[in-house]
Protein backbone atom coordinates (compact mmCIF):
# COMPACT_ATOMS: atom_id res chain seq x y z
CA UNK A 1 0.00 0.00 0.00
CA UNK A 2 1.01 3.71 -0.70
CA UNK A 3 -0.07 7.01 1.03
CA UNK A 4 0.31 10.41 1.10
CA UNK A 5 -0.54 13.03 3.32
CA UNK A 6 -2.63 16.08 2.22
CA UNK A 7 0.00 18.68 2.65
CA UNK A 8 3.35 19.66 3.66
CA UNK A 9 3.54 21.03 7.30
CA UNK A 10 7.16 22.51 8.51
CA UNK A 11 9.31 21.84 11.20
CA UNK A 12 8.32 21.72 15.03
CA UNK A 13 11.41 22.94 16.39
CA UNK A 14 10.05 26.48 15.33
CA UNK A 15 7.59 25.97 17.33
CA UNK A 16 9.10 25.09 20.32
CA UNK A 17 11.52 28.35 19.71
CA UNK A 18 8.27 30.24 19.09
CA UNK A 19 6.92 28.85 22.91
CA UNK A 20 10.04 30.35 24.54
CA UNK A 21 10.20 33.19 22.61
CA UNK A 22 9.63 36.44 23.98
CA UNK A 23 8.87 38.06 20.65
CA UNK A 24 5.68 38.46 19.56
CA UNK A 25 4.56 38.01 15.33
CA UNK A 26 1.51 39.75 14.04
CA UNK A 27 0.47 37.78 11.40
CA UNK A 28 -2.76 39.62 10.87
CA UNK A 29 -0.35 42.74 10.05
CA UNK A 30 1.74 41.07 7.75
CA UNK A 31 -1.26 39.61 6.00
CA UNK A 32 -2.69 42.17 5.29
CA UNK A 33 1.05 44.32 4.05
CA UNK A 34 0.57 41.44 1.53
CA UNK A 35 -2.36 41.70 0.05
CA UNK A 36 -3.15 45.23 0.78
CA UNK A 37 -5.77 45.20 2.37
CA UNK A 38 -8.06 47.22 4.83
CA UNK A 39 -7.54 44.98 7.92
CA UNK A 40 -6.94 41.23 8.06
CA UNK A 41 -8.70 39.13 11.15
CA UNK A 42 -7.68 36.05 12.05
CA UNK A 43 -9.29 33.02 14.41
CA UNK A 44 -10.00 29.79 15.08
CA UNK A 45 -12.49 27.95 14.05
CA UNK A 46 -12.91 28.82 10.13
CA UNK A 47 -16.68 28.37 9.59
CA UNK A 48 -17.44 30.23 12.21
CA UNK A 49 -15.12 33.47 10.90
CA UNK A 50 -17.09 33.37 7.84
CA UNK A 51 -20.55 32.14 9.56
CA UNK A 52 -19.58 35.87 11.55
CA UNK A 53 -18.11 37.49 8.64
CA UNK A 54 -21.14 37.21 7.02
CA UNK A 55 -23.47 38.00 9.69
CA UNK A 56 -21.92 41.34 9.96
CA UNK A 57 -22.60 41.97 6.32
CA UNK A 58 -26.21 41.42 6.92
CA UNK A 59 -26.27 43.60 9.32
CA UNK A 60 -26.44 46.47 6.22
CA UNK A 61 -27.95 44.92 3.73
CA UNK A 62 -31.75 43.74 3.34
CA UNK A 63 -30.60 40.52 1.29
CA UNK A 64 -30.48 37.50 3.00
CA UNK A 65 -28.91 34.90 0.41
CA UNK A 66 -25.60 33.87 -0.72
CA UNK A 67 -25.28 32.58 -3.96
CA UNK A 68 -22.27 30.19 -4.28
CA UNK A 69 -21.76 27.23 -6.78
CA UNK A 70 -23.39 24.08 -6.26
CA UNK A 71 -20.14 21.96 -6.45
CA UNK A 72 -18.09 23.20 -3.51
CA UNK A 73 -17.07 22.52 0.04
CA UNK A 74 -19.80 21.89 2.19
CA UNK A 75 -18.23 24.18 5.13
CA UNK A 76 -19.45 27.46 3.30
CA UNK A 77 -23.18 25.94 2.83
CA UNK A 78 -22.77 25.49 7.08
CA UNK A 79 -21.47 29.03 7.41
CA UNK A 80 -23.99 30.44 5.48
CA UNK A 81 -26.69 28.74 7.87
CA UNK A 82 -24.88 29.29 10.94
CA UNK A 83 -25.15 33.11 9.81
CA UNK A 84 -28.96 32.59 9.37
CA UNK A 85 -28.39 33.02 5.64
CA UNK A 86 -29.86 30.85 3.17
CA UNK A 87 -27.45 29.40 -0.10
CA UNK A 88 -28.58 29.77 -3.06
CA UNK A 89 -26.86 27.45 -5.67
CA UNK A 90 -25.55 27.71 -9.15
CA UNK A 91 -24.18 25.62 -11.66
CA UNK A 92 -20.33 25.89 -12.98
CA UNK A 93 -19.06 26.88 -16.27
CA UNK A 94 -18.22 24.69 -19.06
CA UNK A 95 -14.74 24.77 -17.88
CA UNK A 96 -15.91 23.56 -14.23
CA UNK A 97 -15.08 26.79 -13.01
CA UNK A 98 -17.18 29.35 -11.36
CA UNK A 99 -18.66 31.54 -14.14
CA UNK A 100 -20.31 35.70 -13.97
CA UNK A 101 -23.04 34.37 -16.38
CA UNK A 102 -25.09 31.66 -13.65
CA UNK A 103 -24.48 34.49 -10.90
CA UNK A 104 -26.19 37.26 -12.99
CA UNK A 105 -29.21 34.86 -13.95
CA UNK A 106 -29.82 34.04 -10.46
CA UNK A 107 -29.30 37.12 -8.28
CA UNK A 108 -32.77 39.16 -7.61
CA UNK A 109 -33.10 41.62 -4.80
CA UNK A 110 -32.73 38.91 -1.91
CA UNK A 111 -29.43 38.81 -2.61
CA UNK A 112 -26.72 39.49 -0.21
CA UNK A 113 -23.63 38.59 -1.79
CA UNK A 114 -21.59 36.35 -3.87
CA UNK A 115 -19.36 33.76 -2.39
CA UNK A 116 -16.44 33.36 -5.18
CA UNK A 117 -15.08 29.77 -4.57
CA UNK A 118 -11.91 29.20 -6.12
CA UNK A 119 -12.38 24.90 -6.18
CA UNK A 120 -9.06 23.53 -5.29
CA UNK A 121 -6.95 25.96 -6.97
CA UNK A 122 -9.41 26.34 -10.11
CA UNK A 123 -10.06 30.06 -10.23
CA UNK A 124 -13.46 31.37 -10.70
CA UNK A 125 -14.16 34.68 -12.82
CA UNK A 126 -12.95 36.54 -9.78
CA UNK A 127 -12.69 40.04 -11.24
CA UNK A 128 -15.98 39.96 -13.27
CA UNK A 129 -17.92 38.58 -10.02
CA UNK A 130 -16.90 41.70 -8.47
CA UNK A 131 -17.66 44.23 -10.86
CA UNK A 132 -20.94 42.89 -10.86
CA UNK A 133 -21.13 42.98 -7.23
CA UNK A 134 -20.31 46.20 -7.52
CA UNK A 135 -22.78 47.70 -9.97
CA UNK A 136 -25.27 45.57 -8.13
CA UNK A 137 -24.57 47.08 -4.88
CA UNK A 138 -24.11 43.51 -2.98
CA UNK A 139 -20.71 42.21 -1.08
CA UNK A 140 -18.18 39.92 -3.18
CA UNK A 141 -16.75 37.22 -0.82
CA UNK A 142 -13.94 35.61 -2.24
CA UNK A 143 -12.77 32.11 -1.48
CA UNK A 144 -9.21 32.18 -1.29
CA UNK A 145 -8.19 29.00 0.71
CA UNK A 146 -6.74 27.28 -2.20
CA UNK A 147 -5.35 29.89 -4.29
CA UNK A 148 -3.07 32.16 -1.65
CA UNK A 149 0.45 32.68 -2.59
CA UNK A 150 -1.10 33.10 -6.14
CA UNK A 151 -2.00 35.73 -8.50
CA UNK A 152 -4.17 36.10 -11.98
CA UNK A 153 -3.21 36.31 -15.32
CA UNK A 154 -3.61 39.94 -14.83
CA UNK A 155 -1.10 39.89 -12.04
CA UNK A 156 -3.54 40.83 -8.66
CA UNK A 157 -3.48 38.57 -6.06
CA UNK A 158 -5.99 36.65 -4.98
CA UNK A 159 -7.74 37.24 -1.57
CA UNK A 160 -7.58 41.27 -2.80
CA UNK A 161 -10.52 40.80 -5.94
CA UNK A 162 -13.23 40.54 -3.09
CA UNK A 163 -15.08 43.31 -0.93
CA UNK A 164 -13.89 40.28 1.51
CA UNK A 165 -11.58 37.42 1.38
CA UNK A 166 -11.89 34.38 3.28
CA UNK A 167 -9.22 32.20 3.67
CA UNK A 168 -9.47 28.34 5.30
CA UNK A 169 -6.24 27.46 7.37
CA UNK A 170 -7.15 24.38 8.91
CA UNK A 171 -5.18 21.04 8.27
CA UNK A 172 -4.17 20.52 5.01
CA UNK A 173 -4.50 23.95 3.62
CA UNK A 174 -1.44 26.45 2.06
CA UNK A 175 -0.62 27.84 5.99
CA UNK A 176 -2.22 24.71 7.90
CA UNK A 177 -2.43 26.87 11.14
CA UNK A 178 -5.99 25.95 12.12
CA UNK A 179 -9.34 28.58 11.57
CA UNK A 180 -9.18 31.19 9.07
CA UNK A 181 -8.56 34.71 8.05
CA UNK A 182 -11.27 37.10 7.30
CA UNK A 183 -9.56 39.80 4.59
CA UNK A 184 -11.43 43.05 4.38
CA UNK A 185 -10.31 44.81 1.16
CA UNK A 186 -13.50 47.49 1.31
CA UNK A 187 -14.61 50.16 3.49
CA UNK A 188 -18.19 49.33 3.35
CA UNK A 189 -16.93 45.54 5.17
CA UNK A 190 -14.76 46.84 7.38
CA UNK A 191 -17.55 46.68 10.17
CA UNK A 192 -17.32 43.03 10.03
CA UNK A 193 -13.87 43.06 11.25
CA UNK A 194 -14.78 44.83 14.01
CA UNK A 195 -17.54 42.15 14.70
CA UNK A 196 -15.39 39.27 14.99
CA UNK A 197 -12.87 41.15 17.10
CA UNK A 198 -15.76 42.29 19.59
CA UNK A 199 -16.41 37.82 19.51
CA UNK A 200 -13.15 36.47 20.07
CA UNK A 201 -12.59 39.08 23.14
CA UNK A 202 -15.01 37.21 25.15
CA UNK A 203 -13.17 34.07 25.12
CA UNK A 204 -9.09 34.18 25.29
CA UNK A 205 -7.30 31.97 23.16
CA UNK A 206 -5.70 28.82 23.91
CA UNK A 207 -2.36 28.23 25.84
CA UNK A 208 0.86 28.46 23.77
CA UNK A 209 1.97 25.09 25.08
CA UNK A 210 -0.69 23.50 24.11
CA UNK A 211 -0.98 25.20 20.61
CA UNK A 212 2.70 24.37 20.26
CA UNK A 213 1.89 20.27 21.25
CA UNK A 214 -1.41 20.36 18.57
CA UNK A 215 0.43 21.65 16.07
CA UNK A 216 3.68 19.16 16.35
CA UNK A 217 0.96 16.44 16.95
CA UNK A 218 -0.09 17.57 13.24
CA UNK A 219 3.11 17.76 11.83
CA UNK A 220 3.90 14.25 13.10
CA UNK A 221 -0.01 13.48 11.39
CA UNK A 222 1.62 14.57 7.91
CA UNK A 223 4.40 13.29 7.73
CA UNK A 224 4.26 10.25 5.16
CA UNK A 225 4.63 7.46 7.69
CA UNK A 226 2.24 9.32 10.13
CA UNK A 227 -0.29 9.29 7.33
CA UNK A 228 0.47 5.84 6.27
CA UNK A 229 -0.64 4.92 9.60
CA UNK A 230 -3.54 7.14 10.01
CA UNK A 231 -4.92 5.37 6.86
CA UNK A 232 -4.41 1.79 7.80
CA UNK A 233 -5.62 2.42 11.58
CA UNK A 234 -9.10 4.28 9.68
CA UNK A 235 -9.29 0.88 7.41
CA UNK A 236 -8.93 -1.37 10.70
CA UNK A 237 -10.79 0.34 13.02
CA UNK A 238 -13.57 2.32 11.24
CA UNK A 239 -12.43 5.45 13.33
CA UNK A 240 -11.14 8.54 11.03
CA UNK A 241 -8.75 9.87 13.87
CA UNK A 242 -7.78 13.07 11.51
CA UNK A 243 -11.22 14.26 12.30
CA UNK A 244 -11.72 12.89 16.15
CA UNK A 245 -8.70 15.08 16.69
CA UNK A 246 -8.89 18.22 14.03
CA UNK A 247 -7.22 21.28 15.58
CA UNK A 248 -10.44 22.81 13.69
CA UNK A 249 -12.88 22.56 16.21
CA UNK A 250 -15.88 22.66 13.75
CA UNK A 251 -14.84 19.56 12.50
CA UNK A 252 -14.23 17.12 15.29
CA UNK A 253 -16.41 13.64 14.81
CA UNK A 254 -17.64 14.68 11.38
CA UNK A 255 -19.55 12.38 9.13
CA UNK A 256 -17.56 13.40 5.70
CA UNK A 257 -19.82 11.34 3.34
CA UNK A 258 -22.95 13.30 4.04
CA UNK A 259 -20.72 16.37 5.12
CA UNK A 260 -23.43 16.64 7.92
CA UNK A 261 -25.93 18.29 5.80
CA UNK A 262 -29.34 16.56 4.82
CA UNK A 263 -32.90 18.00 2.88
CA UNK A 264 -35.67 18.87 4.81
CA UNK A 265 -38.25 20.00 2.87
CA UNK A 266 -36.59 20.97 -0.19
CA UNK A 267 -33.87 23.17 1.57
CA UNK A 268 -30.40 22.34 2.85
CA UNK A 269 -30.34 22.16 6.80
CA UNK A 270 -27.57 20.92 9.14
CA UNK A 271 -27.94 17.68 10.94
CA UNK A 272 -29.63 18.38 14.41
CA UNK A 273 -26.39 16.30 16.26
CA UNK A 274 -23.30 18.32 14.29
CA UNK A 275 -25.48 21.62 14.65
CA UNK A 276 -25.32 21.30 18.66
CA UNK A 277 -21.62 20.56 18.27
CA UNK A 278 -20.71 23.22 16.17
CA UNK A 279 -23.17 26.05 18.41
CA UNK A 280 -21.02 24.74 21.34
CA UNK A 281 -17.85 25.77 19.37
CA UNK A 282 -16.25 29.46 20.68
CA UNK A 283 -14.65 31.52 17.86
CA UNK A 284 -11.26 32.88 19.35
CA UNK A 285 -8.21 34.36 18.03
CA UNK A 286 -4.28 32.75 17.49
CA UNK A 287 -2.07 32.79 20.03
CA UNK A 288 1.79 33.74 19.54
CA UNK A 289 2.85 30.23 18.58
CA UNK A 290 0.15 29.95 15.38
CA UNK A 291 1.29 33.33 14.75
CA UNK A 292 4.69 32.18 14.63
CA UNK A 293 4.08 28.83 12.45
CA UNK A 294 2.00 31.01 9.98
CA UNK A 295 4.72 33.72 9.84
CA UNK A 296 6.94 31.02 8.61
CA UNK A 297 5.23 29.36 6.76
CA UNK A 298 4.86 32.71 4.83
CA UNK A 299 7.98 33.58 4.71
CA UNK A 300 9.07 30.33 3.29
CA UNK A 301 6.16 30.50 0.60
CA UNK A 302 8.36 31.10 -2.67
CA UNK A 303 10.28 27.79 -1.83
CA UNK A 304 7.07 25.55 -1.26
CA UNK A 305 5.07 27.41 -4.03
CA UNK A 306 8.55 26.37 -6.45
CA UNK A 307 8.32 22.90 -5.19
CA UNK A 308 4.78 22.33 -5.63
CA UNK A 309 4.60 23.38 -9.66
CA UNK A 310 7.46 21.12 -10.10
CA UNK A 311 4.99 18.63 -9.06
CA UNK A 312 2.27 20.07 -11.12
CA UNK A 313 4.50 19.72 -14.14
CA UNK A 314 5.85 16.14 -13.00
CA UNK A 315 1.73 15.23 -13.24
CA UNK A 316 1.23 17.23 -16.40
CA UNK A 317 4.48 15.53 -18.16
CA UNK A 318 3.37 11.75 -16.89
CA UNK A 319 -0.17 11.63 -18.04
CA UNK A 320 -0.06 14.44 -20.86
CA UNK A 321 -3.44 13.87 -22.55
CA UNK A 322 -4.55 10.84 -20.50
CA UNK A 323 -6.49 12.70 -18.22
CA UNK A 324 -8.74 16.07 -18.85
CA UNK A 325 -6.81 18.90 -16.39
CA UNK A 326 -9.05 21.47 -14.94
CA UNK A 327 -7.82 25.21 -15.39
CA UNK A 328 -5.28 26.25 -12.64
CA UNK A 329 -4.36 30.15 -12.24
CA UNK A 330 -1.84 31.63 -13.81
CA UNK A 331 0.63 31.52 -11.19
CA UNK A 332 -1.02 28.60 -8.82
CA UNK A 333 -0.35 27.68 -4.98
CA UNK A 334 -1.86 24.58 -5.35
CA UNK A 335 -2.75 22.31 -2.61
CA UNK A 336 -3.70 18.88 -5.20
CA UNK A 337 -4.33 19.23 -8.69
CA UNK A 338 -7.99 18.34 -9.85
CA UNK A 339 -8.50 16.28 -12.51
CA UNK A 340 -11.84 14.58 -14.15
CA UNK A 341 -11.85 10.71 -14.31
CA UNK A 342 -14.90 8.52 -15.40
CA UNK A 343 -13.89 5.29 -13.78
CA UNK A 344 -15.80 2.64 -12.28
CA UNK A 345 -16.19 1.32 -8.86
CA UNK A 346 -13.58 -1.19 -9.00
CA UNK A 347 -10.92 1.69 -10.81
CA UNK A 348 -12.06 4.24 -7.92
CA UNK A 349 -10.73 2.04 -5.11
CA UNK A 350 -7.25 1.05 -6.69
CA UNK A 351 -6.51 4.80 -7.21
CA UNK A 352 -8.04 5.13 -3.87
CA UNK A 353 -5.60 2.59 -2.39
CA UNK A 354 -2.77 4.64 -3.30
CA UNK A 355 -3.74 7.91 -1.99
CA UNK A 356 -5.80 9.11 -4.75
CA UNK A 357 -9.19 10.19 -4.20
CA UNK A 358 -12.38 12.53 -4.99
CA UNK A 359 -12.43 15.79 -4.21
CA UNK A 360 -16.00 15.69 -2.86
CA UNK A 361 -18.24 12.63 -2.21
CA UNK A 362 -20.95 12.05 -4.59
CA UNK A 363 -23.21 12.16 -1.58
CA UNK A 364 -23.51 15.18 -0.34
CA UNK A 365 -26.82 16.73 -0.74
CA UNK A 366 -25.40 19.96 -3.19
CA UNK A 367 -25.40 16.98 -5.46
CA UNK A 368 -28.14 17.66 -7.80
CA UNK A 369 -28.88 17.06 -11.38
CA UNK A 370 -30.58 20.28 -12.13
CA UNK A 371 -26.53 21.64 -12.03
CA UNK A 372 -25.01 19.06 -14.58
CA UNK A 373 -21.50 20.25 -14.38
CA UNK A 374 -21.28 20.28 -10.66
CA UNK A 375 -22.87 16.67 -10.89
CA UNK A 376 -19.67 15.91 -13.03
CA UNK A 377 -17.41 16.90 -10.81
CA UNK A 378 -18.95 15.11 -7.68
CA UNK A 379 -19.04 12.24 -9.86
CA UNK A 380 -15.53 12.65 -11.92
CA UNK A 381 -13.03 14.96 -10.23
CA UNK A 382 -10.06 13.45 -8.02
CA UNK A 383 -7.14 15.07 -6.37
CA UNK A 384 -3.17 14.49 -7.59
CA UNK A 385 -1.28 15.39 -4.33
CA UNK A 386 1.57 17.82 -5.61
CA UNK A 387 2.84 18.64 -2.10
CA UNK A 388 6.19 19.12 -0.97
CA UNK A 389 6.05 15.81 1.07
CA UNK A 390 5.86 13.79 -1.71
CA UNK A 391 9.19 12.23 -3.54
CA UNK A 392 9.58 11.93 -7.42
CA UNK A 393 10.05 8.22 -6.92
CA UNK A 394 6.23 8.49 -4.92
CA UNK A 395 4.57 10.60 -7.92
CA UNK A 396 6.23 8.20 -10.55
CA UNK A 397 4.52 5.55 -9.04
CA UNK A 398 0.77 7.23 -8.75
CA UNK A 399 1.29 7.97 -12.02
CA UNK A 400 2.00 4.52 -13.26
CA UNK A 401 -0.93 3.34 -11.46
CA UNK A 402 -2.90 5.91 -12.28
CA UNK A 403 -2.37 5.06 -16.00
CA UNK A 404 -2.86 1.65 -15.45
CA UNK A 405 -6.15 2.22 -13.66
CA UNK A 406 -7.48 3.94 -16.47
CA UNK A 407 -5.89 1.46 -19.40
CA UNK A 408 -8.38 -1.03 -16.90
CA UNK A 409 -11.90 -2.34 -18.52
CA UNK A 410 -13.26 -3.86 -15.46
CA UNK A 411 -16.33 -2.63 -13.70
Amino acid sequence: MWYQPPAKSLAPLHLVFALFSKKEVDFEKQLASYLQAKEVVIGDAWVWVLAEGLRALAQQHPGRKIILPAYSCNEFTKAILLAGLEPMYVDLGPDFSMHLAPVAAACDATVLGVLAVNNTGVAAENLEIRTFCDQKGIFCIEDAGYTLFGSAASGQLFGSFGHVAIINMSEGKIIPAGGAAWVVNHEQAQHSAQHLRSLMAQTPPQANWAEALQLVIYHLGASRWGYQLYSLLKKAIKTDFKALFSSEPTRKGEDYTSGELEYVQGKIQIKTHHAQQLQAVRLKSWNKVRHAWAQYVFVHRQQQQLIRQKRVQGWVQSLGDAVAWLPLPAQPMPIKLPVLLALSHKQAAALEAHGIKKQYPTTWPMNQPQWPQSAKCYAQAYSLPVHANISEQALQQASHVLKETLAQQGN
